[in-house]
């Protein structure tokens, strides 16, 4: 293009050169030099489309890479807030996201993402239903402090309910998510299955605290017994009360009763895991690792 200018003509003189050149087509040879070697950033579209809400790139990536790339950003115009729910991104700001799209303050959508916001910290607070009483105040709350001006009360609470398919009403007037409580119902049908399983077996305490050195009280022996004549047992008590020493009772009580030393011990935290194995003397592990996770 320069021919035996090349070497001769100056950086200046040459971009002014291009530029007449890249002029005609809109555009400049500095933005040619940052298309061809800036890094390319497949997120851009969707950091764009997000920008007010301040998220952190990771929640953009998450986006982006979970939920379909620059689909995404359609998703979210129609409805930002189980996206937003499944990356536990604040709900105020896919409220805020459904503001700016345009969606009316009492859209069923947007009842329903508050609706499971609710029960999500209930969650939190250890709790698979809630009272609607307390339903209500904190949907209320949640909701009333978002990114509209509109007020929702009861009523409009009370009608989106009846057409929300992720949360239920028992008939008894509690209120939770579908899902968490078809989860209870096959674990309260399975217990009921094991139950029925029972096998009443005799257990000789005596021998089992001749064995262990210990002296077990009155409903420690109760507990033991009970333990192997029920194929579930729960066994509850504060700090101290003996409930450690009483499950060594009752691995010793297997003992004796299958002549076998296969049993898994587990507990929610490896310290807790740590203290069952010290106190019993058989390995324990974290429920979770039990369960592969």
């Amino acid at each position: 293009y320069f021919g035996n200018d090349l070497f001769s003509i100056s950086e200046k003189d040459m971009r002014a050169k291009l530029n007449e050149e890249f002029d005609e087509l809109g555009t400049s040879i500095d933005d040619i030099l940052y298309a061809l070697f800036s890094p390319i950033d497949p997120y851009k579209k969707v950091r764009e489309f997000v920008r007010a809400l301040n998220l952190n790139d990771k929640e953009i990536e998450s986006l982006y890479d979970d939920f379909g790339g620059d689909d995404v950003i359609r998703s979210l115009k129609r409805n930002p807030y189980p996206i937003f729910r499944a990356l536990e991104i604040p709900i105020k700001k896919a409220d805020l996201l459904a503001k700016q799209n345009g969606m009316d303050a009492f859209d069923q959508k947007r009842m329903v993402g508050f609706m499971e916001n609710t029960m999500d910290a209930f969650e939190r607070e250890g709790h698979t239903y809630a009272t609607g009483k307390s339903f209500s105040k904190k949907f209320l709350s949640t909701i009333n402090h978002g990114a509209f001006y509109e007020t929702v009360h009861k009523i409009h609470l009370a009608n989106a309910m009846k057409k929300a398919k992720t949360i239920m009403i028992t008939d008894d007037g509690f209120v939770s998510l579908k899902e968490r409580y078809k989860e209870e119902r096959g674990i309260a049908e399975k217990i009921h299955y094991l139950l029925d399983k029972t096998d009443i077996t005799e257990v000789n305490i005596q021998e089992i605290e001749d064995e262990l050195g210990l002296q077990f009280s009155a409903s420690q022996k109760s507990t033991i017994a009970g333990a192997l004549s029920s194929t579930i047992s729960v066994i509850t008590g504060g700090p101290g009360s003996g409930k450690t020493t009483t499950v060594s009772g009752v691995l010793a009580a297997f003992r004796r009763k299958t002549g076998s030393n296969n049993f898994i011990l587990c507990a929610p935290t490896g310290r807790a895991a740590s203290r069952l194995a010290e106190s019993t003397g058989h390995k324990a592990m974290t429920i979770h690792r039990l369960l592969g996770m």
